[in-house]
Formats: C-alpha cells, sequence, structure tokens
C-alpha cells in the first residue's frame, strides 16, 4: 500500500512538472507574439492598437500567473526541506 501510494504521488509530481512546463512554454509563446506586435506597430507595419493591447494583455497575464506558481513551487520547496527526516 505504501508503494503504491509513492508510485502514485511520483507520478502526480511528474504530471504537475510537466504541467508548469507546458505554461512556461505558452507564457513564452505570449511573450513573443507580444514582442512582434509591438515591433510591428513600430515599424509602421500595423496601426491596429486592439491586436497590440490583446497581446500585451494575454503576455501579462501569463507571467503573472507563471510567476505565481514559481513563488508557490519554492514555497513548498523550502517547507520540503525544513522536514526531519
Amino acid at each position: 500500500e505504501i508503494h503504491e501510494r509513492l508510485v502514485g504521488s511520483e507520478m502526480c509530481i511528474r504530471d504537475s512538472l510537466n504541467t508548469a512546463i507546458d505554461n512556461v512554454k505558452t507564457t513564452n509563446s505570449y511573450l513573443s507574439d507580444a514582442e512582434n506586435e509591438k515591433i510591428r506597430f513600430a515599424l509602421g507595419e500595423t496601426d491596429n492598437t486592439h491586436d497590440l493591447t490583446i497581446a500585451m494583455g494575454k503576455a501579462s497575464t501569463a507571467l503573472q500567473y507563471t510567476v505565481a506558481i514559481r513563488d508557490k513551487v519554492m514555497e513548498a520547496y523550502k517547507e520540503l526541506m525544513q522536514i526531519q527526516i
């Protein structure tokens, strides 16, 4: 029973890490899209401020979410390091 719980916990941790990696990739994509929109706007290739605003909003929200997740992971890690075995 203990072995089954450990295997289940390992799978849960692996899934959580994979999800975190996917979230970082998505955040990077949104940041890249926002940067591309800013460049296009600055070069005069587009005058559509709506797309620029949407791209920057997505990037900002994704980055805030990613930072919040990182902070929670670091908090959990610190708690684990304080556990006496």
